[in-house]
């Protein structure tokens, strides 16, 4: 019983510790918008405190301004002189409005991502579709390859586009 209690407590010690290094790690990438970046943080305080570890407002306002970037020195330094009351959502606002002015007053999007679709090959190929088989009368002709049926030309009525004489061309 006392191994299952120190294995436990070696368990939670190990998940406080990545939660504390995920959260020290974390950064803002340039293109992301801050808020996305800061619910990603609010996310790793969560786990920090679920693990056990106390994390004041302070604390975790200064892990915030460490983690962006050299653009929102002067978030940080309006922040330093003036209020320093705030809670860690206005926080989020209050920086949410920074990155709105910094950007001329247009929305941060973040660049989409490719999607790729993968198409799963299946290990019986080609399956016939189950059911009768009607032929039906297609309204529209089928298609014609033009380079098909284009007429070849007799070379002799043919004209040279450099000298307009009939019989050879180039």
């Amino acid at each position: 019983m006392i191994n299952l209690e120190n294995f436990l407590r070696s368990q939670v010690a190990l998940a406080r510790q990545s939660a504390i290094t995920n959260l020290m790690n974390s950064q803002l990438k340039i293109g992301t918008p801050v808020k996305e970046h800061l619910l990603k943080l609010m996310g790793f305080f969560a786990k920090v405190e679920d693990n056990g570890a106390e994390l004041d407002v302070n604390l975790q306002i200064e892990i915030v301004f460490k983690s962006l970037t050299k653009e929102f020195a002067g978030f940080r330094a309006a922040y330093n002189f003036g209020n320093k009351a705030l809670t860690f959502t206005q926080l989020m606002k209050e920086s949410q409005s920074y990155e709105f002015m910094q950007n001329g007053y247009e929305p941060v999007q973040e660049k989409p991502k490719a999607n790729l679709a993968v198409r799963l090959s299946s290990s019986k190929g080609k399956q016939k579709p189950k059911g009768k088989n009607k032929q039906t009368k297609s309204l529209v002709p089928p298609r014609v390859d033009r380079k098909k049926a284009k007429k070849s030309k007799d070379p002799k009525k043919i004209k040279c586009f450099l000298c307009n004489r009939k019989g050879h061309f180039k």
